[in-house]
This record gives C-alpha cells, sequence and structure tokens, in this order.
C-alpha cells in the first residue's frame, strides 16, 4: 500500500484488506491449501495493513479446529477455509476480560426446541474487543456460561451466526465497531450484544463433551490431565503467537532505524572552524549511544524470535495432545509460562519500538516513517489477551505455588531423614547397651 496508508480513512482500510487478503488467499484455499503452524503469525508480521481476516485465521480457526468434533470440523472448516464464513472471536467483555470464569453470557439449554438460548443479560456482558465483528465477521465463537436445567455448568463455546446473507445483523443480534483507536485502525473491533438468540443444540463446540437432546450433559474421555480446561488454549495459543510476532514487528522497527542512522548524517569529520559546511560529516551510526540503541533492539528482535519459536513447538505438542485426547498434565505450566512471556515480549518489543522511534529524530514522528504507525498499531498489543501486569503476576503466582511445593517436599523429605536418623540412634543405643560389661545376667541369677 505504501505511504497511502496513512491517508486512507478507517473503511477504505477495512476494505482494502479483505480485498486485497481474500485475492491473494483464496485461490490456494480452493486448492486445498492450509496454513502450517506458524505461518499465518508470519504473515501477520510482516503485513503493512493486517486487519480483520488475520483474526479469523489466527483466532477463530484455531478454535475451531481445537475445540469441535470432527464431524463439526468436516462441516465448518473447509467452509472458513473458503471465506464461505468469516469468524470472530468472542470472547471477552466489557466487564470481564482475562477472568474467563466470570464471563455473563449464558447459553440456556431449551429441551423443547433442542436449542441453546444465547443472551447477554447484562451492559457488562456486552462482548467487547472482539477483532472483526463490527463490519467484517458473519459467524464467531461465542465464550458463554451453559446453564442446563438452571444448572451452571462452566463456560463452553458455540458457534453463533451473525449476519444474513446480505451481511445484516441477524434478528436479536446486535453489533458494531467500538470506535477509532490509538492504533490498528485497519480491524473493526467489536461490541457484540445478544437477545435470546436460538441456535441448533449441535452448535456447542462438541471436542470434550456434548449435550444430549434431553439435557443430559455427556463428557468425552477421560476427566482430569487439564481436558477440563482444554477451552483456554486458544487464549494460550494467541499469547504464545504473540511472542515471535513481538520479535517480529520489532524487527521492523529495528529495519527502518538502522538504515535511517546509516544515510542520516549529522556532526562534522572535521570540526575545525575553518571547514567547509560540504565537508564530510559523521552517519548517525558512527555515534556510540546510537548505535547501542539501535542494535541493543536488534538483539531483543533475535532474542524474541527464538523464544516464541520454542513457545511455537510447545504449543503444538500441547495441541497434538488435545485434539488426540491425550492428558494436558502440563497446562498450567504451559499457561505461566505463556502468559509470563506475552507480558515481557509485548512490553519490551513496544518499548523498543518506542526507543527506536526517538532514534529516527524528528523524522520518526512523521507517519511516512513507517515507525510511527507502527508504535502506535502495536502499542495496544501490551494490553491485548492479557495486560503486562496480569500476565507477570499469573506467571510470579504460578512460581510462588511451585516453590511453596518445594518447600514442602523439602520439609517432609527432612522430617522422614531425621526420623531414620533418629531410629538409627536408637538402634545403636540399644546395641551399646547390650554390650556393657554385666549387664548380662548371671548364670543362677
Amino acid at each position: 500500500m505504501g505511504y497511502a496508508k496513512y491517508d486512507k480513512t478507517r473503511e477504505e482500510l477495512i476494505e482494502q484488506h479483505v480485498t486485497d487478503f481474500v485475492k491473494i488467499h483464496k485461490p490456494f484455499t480452493l486448492q486445498g491449501y492450509k496454513p502450517g503452524p506458524g505461518e499465518v503469525n508470519t504473515m501477520a508480521e510482516g503485513a503493512t495493513n493486517s486487519g480483520s481476516l488475520m483474526p479469523h485465521f489466527l483466532l477463530f480457526m484455531p478454535t475451531l479446529i481445537g475445540q469441535c468434533s470432527q464431524e463439526q470440523i468436516n462441516a465448518w472448516v473447509p467452509r472458513a477455509l473458503r471465506f464461505g464464513m468469516v469468524g470472530a472471536y468472542g470472547q471477552t467483555e466489557l466487564s470481564h476480560g482475562s477472568n474467563v470464569r466470570g464471563l455473563q453470557t449464558t447459553a440456556t439449554y431449551d429441551k423443547a426446541a433442542q436449542q441453546f438460548v444465547i443472551h447477554s443479560p447484562t451492559l457488562g456482558a456486552t462482548k467487547w474487543w472482539n477483532s472483526n465483528a463490527g463490519v467484517v465477521a458473519t459467524h464467531a465463537a461465542i465464550y458463554a456460561q451453559l446453564v442446563l436445567d438452571g444448572k451452571q455448568m462452566g463456560v463452553h463455546t458455540f458457534l453463533v451466526q451473525l449476519r444474513d446473507e446480505q451481511h445484516n445483523f441477524l434478528p436479536g443480534v446486535f453489533g458494531g465497531d467500538v470506535g477509532v483507536k490509538m492504533g490498528d485502525n485497519g480491524i473493526d473491533t467489536s461490541w457484540l450484544r445478544f437477545d435470546h438468540v436460538r441456535i441448533p443444540r449441535e452448535h456447542l463446540f462438541a471436542k470434550r463433551q456434548h449435550v444430549e437432546p434431553d439435557g443430559t450433559y455427556v463428557r468425552h474421555g477421560r476427566e482430569g490431565g487439564g481436558g477440563e480446561h482444554a477451552h483456554y488454549l486458544t487464549m494460550m495459543m494467541a499469547r504464545a503467537g504473540a511472542i515471535g510476532e513481538a520479535g517480529g514487528k520489532l524487527s521492523i522497527a529495528c529495519t527502518i532505524a538502522a538504515r535511517y542512522s546509516c544515510v542520516r548524517h549529522q556532526g562534522f569529520v572535521d570540526s575545525s572552524a575553518t571547514a567547509s559546511f560540504t565537508a564530510k560529516e559523521f552517519a548517525v551510526i558512527d555515534y556510540q549511544v546510537q548505535r547501542y540503541r539501535v542494535l541493543k533492539q536488534v538483539a531483543v528482535a533475535y532474542c524474541l524470535k527464538a523464544v516464541g519459536a520454542q513457545m511455537g513447538l510447545a504449543m503444538d505438542d500441547l495441541q497434538r495432545r488435545a485434539r488426540s485426547g491425550g492428558r494436558l498434565d502440563d497446562l498450567q505450566e504451559m499457561h505461566a509460562t505463556a502468559a509470563g512471556l506475552k507480558g515481557m515480549s509485548t512490553k519490551m518489543a513496544a518499548d523498543g519500538m518506542e526507543d527506536l522511534r526517538k532514534a529516527c529524530g524528528g523524522h520518526g514522528y512523521l507517519m511516512n516513517s513507517g515507525i510511527a504507525s507502527l508504535v502506535g498499531d502495536y502499542v495496544w498489543k501490551v494490553t491485548a489477551e492479557g495486560d503486562f501486569v496480569v500476565m507477570t503476576l499469573q506467571t510470579a503466582r504460578y512460581l510462588l505455588k511451585a516453590l511453596a511445593r518445594c518447600v514442602a517436599r523439602l520439609a517432609t523429605r527432612h522430617v522422614a531423614n531425621a526420623t531414620r536418623t533418629s531410629q538409627r540412634s536408637q538402634g545403636r543405643a540399644a546395641g551399646a547397651a547390650d554390650r556393657v560389661p554385666g549387664a548380662a545376667a548371671r548364670p543362677g541369677v
């Protein structure tokens, strides 16, 4: 898009993104192409106008693949790949974000109709900050509290159609764009409300459970092992993906700042008063402080990319085990790791981009520099999918619990060792007493 991007309205940016994205990708998907692990993240890192269809591939489709039954996958994933439906990820609400257990949207089962009734009972239950549902999405993966015969069954995920064939909201569905943001305005970040919207019973994502026509709740596979919390996997994947993306976006800023520092000149090599104003000048990169500022962020970018790649492999393994019904005993550890790394990486990248922008002097303030818009478009990532402070505190809490378990095991081991030592000492004392002269009974006594 070049410089033209910075003169376009939000509507033009969204339209341009959808047009370009479908034009580029649809021919491949019609031939059966399926993005592999990390491919969409890589595309998102380098995209000039990464708009609404990025969440379709990065959030909506992984949720389908990770939480749907094979029958549902066969019905919905090929359609989504061919853009027959465009999905949004409807988790966060106006009053609840990272606290998924506190979500207020309800999905109450109607046995007579064999339908779930999706409802937003309060203002706080409004789905909020859901990317691409404001204008583009036709469907959404909605997280809601499942209610069966008045009993709360916890958060589950449902496929809800938002718009009809004319792209108008269906009856009972209300929504729109939340408004202009600091940056990243090529994505139609949305709000959604539901007024007793009915969906088929089969639209409960049924990888790990389903509801029988009579309302019986059936869990698939064995209990425990973390499977009951597997609906958090999409969020964890998003956080893990954000680590590598942080390195990718920071590397773009590094490239801009490094090139600027090499071509921008400041300060005469010959500083004598008689030197001509046309005399040779130092490149900004020649200055030690400038080199430090730029190369430090280059090193950080490489570090984040390496850590992101490692987290990607770990998440792929977790996803494979989740799909095959394997145990997820390390789910809490992976959650804590992804949370802490997401918080740290996004903050390091945002801070690094801003410092690199400043290192470009006044030119860095110009939108056409590329780095100014990059900072504005990225900084929200520090908050999205979990704020920096909240994420690092979650990791700290997990580490403290792990430390407490270690201390408890050490204390138990110490007590056991002390007991064994005491028993051995008592045994030696008893043996010594048996060997004391005269201690044995004399004959005839």
